[in-house]
């Protein structure tokens, strides 16, 4: 990070690099925090792998850290473009009962893009 002043008006400016922003934690120490705890580790354990590499880091700023990045990626999803749809239903057993499910996929790259509950719905013919 480097700090500049401005000649005529004396105030002081920062430049950031990429990957560093005003926190103390970089892009990819937050990133790294994230993918531990998707792999399967406790926000304490993971404290405690990053300090064998001197990153000294509470489980608080981990889960703070996995919550961000996770709302980053929801706000993603969101506004994602999708060129194809591809809908499709399902009838999957839960809470005691059949569950009509539908899933949303984006064919163009093969990803799901949300799964939800379909409402059912009982048409009588004599009331159409």
């Amino acid at each position: 990070m480097y700090r500049y002043r401005c000649c005529r008006c004396r105030r002081t400016f920062r430049h950031y690099p990429e990957g560093v922003e005003r926190a103390r934690q970089t892009v990819r120490m937050r990133a790294l925090a994230a993918i531990g705890w998707v792999f399967g580790m406790s926000y304490q354990k993971l404290s405690l792998f990053l300090t064998a590499f001197g990153v000294v880091l509470s489980a608080m700023s981990l889960w703070r850290d996995v919550q961000q990045r996770a709302e980053e990626l929801r706000r993603e999803r969101l506004h994602r473009r999708v060129r194809v749809l591809g809908v499709d239903g399902a009838y999957v057993r839960g809470w005691g009962k059949t569950q009509p499910v539908l899933v949303a996929v984006d064919i163009g790259r093969g990803q799901p893009l949300t799964v939800g509950y379909a409402l059912r719905f009982h048409f009588d013919r004599n009331s159409l």
